[in-house]
């Protein structure tokens, strides 16, 4: 299909390039005059009554100045591809150019080797990285600078998924720990903020995929468990619906893979075979070497000394995506990671340890466990005395070890990246496909290292403290009126409109109540309403969305509109409460009633089934511990006044929007062991269990939950209160 679609685009830029000249020659003659008139005789041709000649002249020209706009492009791509350097726009071609660029890709994908792409079923010893004598040469080519398209090629790479599963983790870890009142540390740099939003909104596929692959693995475990010989697995492509598994030709994995083909075996991707994470078994040793043409996610498995050669910037950009994912991925199999200058990565969810120089991590290697999986991954050259001792260390050992050095390794099996292609290409040699390497920038695994440094803090902060903001109280209407009521302490609802509010007009709603009373300026709102903070709606659409969204909520009681223009294009509510609001004017109160009322609107998880770019964590992270907070005080407060059924209540209302807060599941198991329900204090904790190895990394609730159910169940607590 490839081939078509670059024979069809060749065909249409010859004929554009040779064909459209032609036929404007034959048909309207060339772009210039047969002759040169003179000024007095072109001044009485202008002025003189047109015959329709001029019409026909003007219509020429412009045919022969579009078709040298769309040359004009082709030369100045081609040239581009040719030197490896990026496209100059030309004002007013981005439509030709971009015309222009998709032909030209396609007329060069004729004769890539990315044609030989997972579908032919590559030889296992072409895909596998795996040596234990010698090691694999990474070449990369000189080439100019990396381009740097981040965060949206972070976002739809291999490494989105651990990393958002890791912050995930991390984060439940932090509220485990956060005192009543208090909240978990969060990131402050608007940049890091940045990347955690766009993390959050593209994580959902990458996340699925993610439990895909540990799903798979699992299976796998089980399938080499049943074979006497284990079988040999050189490599994993992993696409949005699909899994294989590519082994050596007389693998047999017929328990929950399908055979499509000599060494490639399809995953059945079923809920039945999803497992929690303490549960996943070891993976291989893979290490995802890039992207295919379909979107897939090509893994290959490592061992020994994988040595890249070529352009700096390149080779590092490219180790320091393997090191987010080696030490985000919970599929991974390494003991420990060993880096070298690469000191913002910590220890995440396994141990890892970092060096300044390359001798320093040749003595942790050989002062550590041989039979201990070790990832070594330095952005700094080994010399050939090193290189030399590295291999010996890892020879025999289930480790492998990413670096540059100076010298080629010679004519073994290697990676070779040509950044001078478009996207940068990198060729599985020698008979392997060819992949799209994931390319992290500096800039942006700073900023990655930094969000998840900050979620391995356990301490907390005031609620106040940045980024952290003050409380979103809109005051009560006038009079006491009320005809619209936003909802946000569950999914996201509006009650009391006129008529049904589309998509974009309910996001504005909810925009204007969460600043309230400040309200938001005609840009503001543009931005918001944006696909994304780089591309805000013009000023005339916000004001359509306003009209429309004024006609749909309808009059408010006093006659006047919902949305409100103050003046110098700022424009605010009127006559709209929100529950979240209304959730915290209750909560500061210690009287039951009112905390019974607080819970009472609660229906879920804040904001649950919202995937507006622009939500903050701050906001979300003050509305999930508020709830908690509340739940838990009414709970100590029913059970203080005998009444452990409302307490009870209490804690699942507030389990409602955050089903891992294990402060609420103690206060749960308190209240039914106070109503004398074992049976309900162990079914309470068989749910806790359930809840929290999902989020927790090691499936294990906290220390407080254990000792606690421990002490309610035990014999001795029950002769006491008999």
């Amino acid at each position: 299909m490839r081939i078509v679609r670059g024979l069809a685009a060749l065909v249409i830029l010859l004929v554009l390039l040779i064909g459209i000249p032609i036929a404007l020659h034959v048909v309207a003659g060339p772009p210039w005059p047969a002759h040169l008139p003179s000024l007095p005789a072109l001044i009485e041709r202008l002025l003189a009554r047109d015959d329709g000649s001029l019409l026909l002249l003007v219509v020429r020209l412009m045919g022969w100045g579009g078709w040298a706009c769309f040359a004009l492009a082709t030369v100045l791509e081609t040239f581009a591809r040719m030197t490896g350097r990026r496209t100059p726009g030309v004002p007013g071609l981005a439509g030709v150019q971009r015309l222009v660029a998709n032909l030209v890709t396609a007329v060069v994908l004729i004769g890539s080797s990315s044609t030989t792409a997972l579908a032919a079923t590559p030889a296992p010893a072409a895909v596998v990285v795996h040596v234990h004598d010698d090691p694999v040469t990474v070449d990369a080519q000189p080439s100019s600078p990396l381009p740097v398209e981040m965060p949206v090629a972070f976002g739809t790479g291999a490494l989105v998924g651990g990393a958002f599963v890791t912050l995930a983790h991390l984060r439940h870890k932090q509220r485990q720990h956060r005192r009543p009142g208090q909240r978990i540390p969060l990131p402050t740099d608007p940049t890091v903020q940045r990347l955690e939003r766009d993390l959050r909104r593209i994580s959902i596929p990458a996340t699925r995929a993610d439990a895909r692959l540990a799903a798979a693995l699992n299976a796998l475990s089980e399938s080499q468990g049943r074979h006497a010989a284990p079988t040999q697995i050189t490599g994993i492509h992993l696409t949005q619906d699909t899994l294989d598994v590519l082994t050596d030709p007389t693998a047999d994995l017929r328990a929950a893979f399908t055979h499509i083909g000599e060494g490639r075996w399809r995953f059945h991707d079923h809920p039945a075979n999803a497992v929690p994470t303490q549960r996943r078994a070891a993976a291989p040793p893979l290490v995802t070497a890039g992207f295919t043409d379909d979107g897939g996610r090509l893994l290959v498995q490592v061992s020994g000394v994988i040595t890249c050669h070529g352009h700096a910037e390149s080779i590092a950009a490219y180790l320091r995506g393997v090191a987010i994912e080696a030490t985000t991925s919970t599929w991974a199999p390494w003991a420990r990671i060993i880096l070298i200058g690469l000191p913002e990565i910590s220890s995440y969810i396994r141990p890892t340890l970092s060096c300044t120089t390359v001798h320093d991590a040749l003595d942790l290697l050989a002062e550590g466990n041989a039979l201990e999986p070790t990832l070594l991954i330095s952005v700094h050259a080994a010399a050939d005395d090193q290189l030399e001792q590295l291999r010996r260390l890892l020879r025999d050992r289930p480790s492998a070890a990413l670096l540059p050095a100076d010298v080629p390794s010679g004519a073994l099996p290697h990676l070779v990246f040509d950044t001078t292609a478009r996207p940068s290409t990198m060729h599985i040699r020698p008979d392997g496909p060819a992949v799209r390497p994931p390319m992290l920038p500096a800039e942006t695994f700073h900023d990655i290292s930094m969000l998840l440094g900050i979620a391995t803090r356990v301490d907390d902060v005031e609620p106040d403290t940045p980024p952290y903001t003050e409380n979103h109280t809109s005051p009560p209407p006038e009079h006491g009126h009320t005809t619209i009521d936003v909802r946000i302490l569950g999914p996201f609802t509006i009650v009391g409109t006129r008529e049904p509010l589309q998509p974009k007009q309910a996001e504005l709603v909810l925009v204007l109540t969460l600043h309230e009373p400040h309200g938001l300026l005609n840009h503001q709102l543009g931005t918001y309403l944006g696909p994304d903070e780089d591309t805000p709606k013009p000023p005339d659409s916000v004001r359509q969305y306003i009209t429309r969204t004024r006609r749909r909520l309808g009059p408010a009681h006093d006659g006047q509109e919902h949305i409100l223009h103050t003046g110098n294009g700022l424009y605010r509510l009127h006559e709209v409460t929100l529950d979240w609001a209304e959730f915290q004017q209750l909560a500061e109160a210690a009287d039951r009633d009112k905390l019974r009322t607080a819970l009472g609107l609660v229906r879920g998880p804040a904001l649950a089934g919202c995937d507006y770019w622009w939500l903050e964590t701050a906001l979300l992270e003050s509305i999930r511990a508020a709830i908690v907070d509340t739940a838990a005080e009414l709970a100590d407060l029913e059970l203080i006044a005998d009444d452990p059924a409302a307490a009870a209540r209490a804690a699942r209302n507030g389990l409602a929007a955050d089903p891992s807060a294990e402060q609420l599941w103690r206060a749960l198991l308190r209240a039914e062991h106070a109503a004398g329900n074992l049976a309900a204090v162990h079914a309470a904790w068989q749910q806790c269990l359930r809840h929290i190895e999902e989020v927790s990394l090691d499936g294990q609730p906290h220390p407080e939950t254990t000792k606690l159910y421990h002490q309610l169940t035990s014999r001795r607590v029950d002769a006491m209160r008999a």
